[in-house]
C-alpha cells in the first residue's frame, strides 16, 4: 500500500506541509477536529485530531476522495472498517471510528509513541537473535489472531510493523494498516479505481510473494512470506533481494532466500533455515498455511535458539532460588563483565575453603588483582548454579514417642495467600468477573497494566490479564503474563485457574512446547492430577492428547 500510517506517532514528529491543505483545522462529523499532519502516501494523509468532547489525541486516516466515488466501495468501505474495528488485539491498531466526509472516506485510530520498524532497522539492525524473534513472535500473534477470522494484511512490511513506547515493555508490536488492501482491491465487476490507476502499487515489491507479484489470489499464505522476508532481514541486517521492482519481482519468482547462517552464522543455524525457506518458499503450497502455523514452529525452536545466552554469571532469580527448577530466561540478559566479579570470587573462595585458609586467601587476592600487570590471565567467569533445597532431617522419635511422618518438601516457595484482604476494588471485580467465566474489558485491561507497572512487585494484575487474554483467545499473550506473573511472584502457582489454563495450554499446537515447559518448571509433578482430569475429556482432538500424554509422560519421569 502507501506506507502513509507508519508516522501515526506523536506531533513532535510531524512533516511540513502546504497550509493550501484544505482537511486542517476541520472538524470531521462535529466529533474529531483535524490539527496536525503526520503522514502522507498515495491512497491518503494520516491527521493528528483532537476529540472535541474528550479531549484526547488520536490519529485519523483520510482515504482519497476516489475510494467511495461508487455505491459498491462505499458500501465495501463499511463492511471492511466493521470488521477492522472487531479486530481488538494487543499487538494491532484498533479502529475506533469510521465515517466518510465529503466523499472521503476516514478511519479513526490510536495515536502511538514510538518508531517504525523500518526506522529501528536503519539504526539498529542487525539484531541480536534474541530481539528478532522476540518481535517476530508478536507479528505472527497478531497475524494468527486475524487470520483465524478470516483478515488478510496483504501488505504487511517493516513500515507498517510499530515498535510502540511503553513504560514496561520493549518493541511492544503494533500492526498498521490492517485489512486496507483487502477494500483497496477491485471487487469482480465493480465499478470504481484501480490501484495501478492511482499509481500505487498493491503490495510493497520488496516484501511481495511471487502470486502478488503474478496477479494471482492471495490469502494468509501472501502474509506468512512477507513474514519470512522480514525475519531474515532482522537477523541479517539486509533484504534478501535488492534491486528496481521489476528486478525485485524478478527475484521474488526466482531466487531463493539465502539462509541466514550463511549470512551470520552465529544467529543462524538448522533450525531458523528450515523456518525462513519454508515461510518464504516460491510455491504457496509449500509454506505455513497461516501465521499461526508459523508461530507454533517458532514457539518449538530449542530454548537456545529463542534466546541469547549468557557468557558469563547469570544471578538467579528469586523465583529459580526458591524453587530449585531452572526458570525460563529472559531475552534481556546482563551484559558480560570484562573480569570476574564478586559473585564467581565467592564461589571461587568458598570452594577452595577446603584446601586452606591462607591458600584461599592467597587465590582469592590473585582474581581481584588480575588485569593487565597481573603475571597470569584472570581466570574464566564462574557460572553460579541455580541454588538448590536441602530439607532438614526428619524429627528422630524418642524413646516415648513412635516415628513422626514425614511429608515431602512443600513445593509452594513461600507461605501466605495472594488475595487476602485486603484487595484493591480494581483487582476484587476483574478477579470476581474471570471467576464468573467472563472476559475483562479494554478500559479494565489497561487500568491493570498500568496497576502492574507501578508496582512490580504485585503479580496479581499480571495474574487477571493472562487468564483474560486465555479466555480471548490469545493463547500466546496469556501463556506471556502468567510466566511474568510466576517470575514477579512464584505463589501464583496455586492459582487454580492458572494451573488449568496452561495444562490447557500446553494441548494447543500454536503455544503447546512452551506451555508443557512451563508447566514442567512452574508445577513439576504436581500437575500430574490437572493433565489427568485434561485427559479424561471425551472431546480432546487426538493431536492435543498426543500433547498431554508426552506431557504426562515427562512429569512422572518415564
Amino acid at each position: 500500500m502507501d506506507g502513509s500510517t507508519r508516522n501515526l506517532r506523536s506531533p513532535s514528529d510531524s512533516d511540513d506541509v502546504s497550509a493550501a491543505d484544505p482537511w486542517l483545522g476541520r472538524v470531521i462529523d462535529d466529533r474529531y477536529r483535524l490539527v496536525a499532519h503526520l503522514g502522507q502516501g498515495g491512497i491518503g494523509v494520516v491527521y493528528r485530531a483532537e476529540h472535541l468532547k474528550l479531549g484526547h489525541a488520536l490519529a485519523i486516516k483520510v482515504l482519497a476522495a476516489e475510494y467511495a466515488s461508487s455505491d459498491v466501495l462505499r458500501k465495501r468501505f463499511e463492511r471492511e472498517a466493521r470488521a477492522l474495528a472487531s479486530l481488538a488485539h494487543p499487538h494491532v491498531v484498533p479502529i475506533s471510528d469510521y465515517g466518510i466526509c465529503d466523499g472521503a472516506p476516514y478511519l479513526v485510530m490510536e495515536l502511538l509513541e514510538g518508531r517504525t520498524l523500518d526506522e529501528d532497522i536503519a539504526a539498529d539492525a542487525p539484531f541480536t537473535r534474541a530481539r528478532a524473534l522476540h518481535i517476530a513472535r508478536q507479528v505472527l500473534q497478531a497475524l494468527s489472531f486475524a487470520h483465524g477470522r478470516g483478515l488478510v494484511h496483504r501488505d504487511l512490511k517493516p513500515g507498517n510493523i510499530f515498535l510502540q513506547r511503553l513504560p514496561n515493555a520493549s518493541d511492544h508490536v503494533r500492526l498498521l494498516d490492517f485489512g486496507l488492501a483487502r477494500f483497496l482491491m477491485r471487487e469482480s465487476g465493480a465499478s470504481g479505481p484501480r490501484l495501478t490507476q492511482t499509481g500505487t502499487v498493491f503490495g510493497t515489491p520488496a516484501y511481495m510473494a511471487p502470486e502478488q507479484a503474478t496477479g494471482s489470489e492471495t490469502d494468509e499464505r501472501t502474509d506468512v512470506y512477507a513474514c519470512g522476508l522480514i525475519l531474515f532481514e532482522l537477523l541479517t541486517g539486509n533484504r534478501p533481494f535488492e534491486g528496481e521492482p521489476a528486478e525485485l519481482l524478478r527475484q521474488h519468482l526466482l531466487v531463493p532466500v539465502p539462509a541466514v547462517s550463511t549470512v551470520r552464522p552465529e544467529v543462524g543455524g538448522p533450525q531458523i533455515d528450515a523456518l525462513v525457506a519454508r515461510a518464504t518458499a516460491k510455491v504457496a503450497a509449500e509454506r505455513f498455511v497461516n501465521a499461526g502455523e508459523m508461530l507454533r514452529a517458532l514457539e518449538d525452536l530449542p530454548t537456545e535458539k529463542l534466546i541469547d545466552k549468557p557468557a558469563a554469571v547469570r544471578v538467579p532469580t528469586r523465583a529459580e532460588a526458591a524453587l530449585t527448577m531452572p526458570a525460563l530466561e529472559s531475552t534481556k540478559q546482563p551484559p558480560v563483565p570484562s573480569r570476574p566479579t564478586w559473585m564467581p570470587i565467592a564461589v571461587a573462595g568458598a570452594t577452595l575453603g577446603a584446601l586452606g585458609l591462607l591458600g584461599g586467601i592467597a587465590l582469592l587476592g590473585f582474581l581481584m588483582l588480575g588485569g593487565d600487570d597481573a603475571p597470569a590471565p584472570a581466570p574464566a567467569p564462574v557460572r553460579v548454579p541455580v541454588p538448590t533445597f536441602t530439607p532438614p532431617p526428619p524429627p528422630q522419635p524418642t524413646k516415648n514417642q513412635g516415628a513422626v511422618p514425614v511429608s515431602p518438601p512443600a513445593t509452594t516457595p513461600q507461605s501466605g495467600d495472594l488475595w487476602a484482604a485486603p484487595i484493591p476494588p480494581l483487582l476484587a471485580t476483574a478477579r470476581a468477573r474471570l471467576d464468573g467465566g467472563r472476559t475483562l474489558s479494554d478500559s479494565t485491561i489497561r487500568r491493570l497494566r498500568t496497576m502492574a507497572r507501578e508496582d512490580r512487585t504485585d503479580p496479581r494484575p499480571l495474574l487477571l490479564m493472562g487468564r483474560s487474554y486465555v479466555l480471548r483467545g490469545w493463547r500466546s499473550d496469556g501463556l506471556e503474563h502468567y510466566e511474568r506473573a510466576f517470575e514477579t511472584d512464584p505463589r501464583v502457582r496455586t492459582d487454580p485457574h492458572m494451573r488449568a489454563d496452561m495444562v490447557a495450554l500446553a494441548a494447543h499446537g500454536a503455544v503447546g512446547g512452551r506451555a508443557a515447559n512451563g508447566v514442567r518448571r512452574i508445577y513439576g509433578r504436581d500437575a500430574v492430577p490437572e493433565v489427568d482430569a485434561r485427559l479424561a475429556r471425551t472431546d480432546l482432538e487426538a493431536s492435543e492428547r498426543e500433547r498431554l500424554g508426552r506431557l504426562r509422560r515427562s512429569l512422572a519421569g518415564r
